[in-house]
């Protein structure tokens, strides 16, 4: 029982953790890189994208004052 202690008492947590700084260091240095720049395509649907999502709500506002002015008057119930 003795020699088990000993065995398991030099058993250490040290390359685990060595491997998770290395990974985490790795990680640090790719999120602080520069990104590669965007090719056309993709430039042009992230913007398009931006362009709609910023017109929608606009244009959910405006829906009832068009629909109003397309139906003209209406008759009186």
């Amino acid at each position: 029982m003795r020699h088990a202690r000993i065995i398991i008492a030099s058993i250490s947590p040290a390359p685990a953790l060595a491997a998770a700084a290395t990974d985490t260091v790795q990680r640090i240095h790719r999120l602080l890189n520069p990104a590669q720049p965007l090719g056309h395509a993709r430039r042009h649907l992230l913007r398009a994208t931006a362009a709609a999502l910023a017109l929608t709500p606009v244009l959910l506002a405006l829906a009832p004052a068009v629909l109003a002015l397309a139906l003209g008057r209406v008759p009186a119930a």
